[in-house]
């Protein structure tokens, strides 16, 4: 309910349940299903206030980054928060030389690796962002989330969306960025309602 931060409940779809279950699994081996992209950025005068705010902003649209599960209780259902709570790991590596700096961050998402997500507390997010910074123009953005709740397109949008939006805070345009409209859901109700009928199950048996 709304007082426990949670506005919305409904199934994963079965692809979801499919990484879920090999994620449980597989803890002895490093990133099954483990995502994580590290983008390196070069501009004129970094704002990193406005980016941070960007990012905040952004992860309040975007709901895959909202989705929380409780594998251990509930092994078939997602949890979508009102907002979730996070971090954003800051690392300044500008007194470091370039082979250090790679070997830093290469280290980072090794280690990252080591930590699976909670997938026992709806409440826990499943990503995690950090950020290298490595001289006065020169940045690194570093995204670890789990592949149940993002693909690769996704990330392009989201991507989009952040620097849009860091370039409007940053030159004090305002800009409104409401919640997006959850296709996903859709998509799992569209799911269901296949799994559940008879015509297609016909189909694909005669296939």
């Amino acid at each position: 309910n709304s007082s426990s931060g949670i506005v919305d409940i409904y199934p994963l779809s079965s692809m979801q349940q499919l990484m879920f279950n090999h994620y449980g699994k597989n803890k002895g081996e490093i990133g099954v299903y483990h995502s994580q992209v590290c983008y390196k950025i070069i501009t004129d005068l970094f704002d990193k206030k406005a980016f941070i705010a960007a990012l905040n902003r952004l992860v309040k649209r975007h709901t895959c980054f909202n989705i929380g599960v409780n594998l251990a209780i509930h092994s078939n259902q997602q949890f979508i928060r009102e907002e979730t709570i996070f971090t954003i790991d800051e690392n300044d590596l500008s007194c470091m030389d370039k082979a250090s700096q790679g070997l830093f961050i290469t280290t980072y998402m090794t280690n990252d690796k080591l930590q699976p997500f909670n997938v026992n507390d709806q409440h826990q997010p499943l990503f995690r962002f950090a950020l290298f910074y490595l001289d006065d123009n020169t940045f690194q953005f570093f995204i670890a989330l789990h592949h149940a709740i993002e693909d690769g397109w996704g990330i392009v949008e989201f991507l989009k969306d952040l620097f849009d939006t860091y370039a409007h805070i940053k030159n004090g345009i305002y800009c409104d960025v409401p919640r997006l409209p959850n296709v996903h859901k859709l998509f799992i109700e569209y799911e269901h309602s296949c799994a559940d009928s008879q015509k297609h199950r016909t189909f694909w048996l005669n296939y």
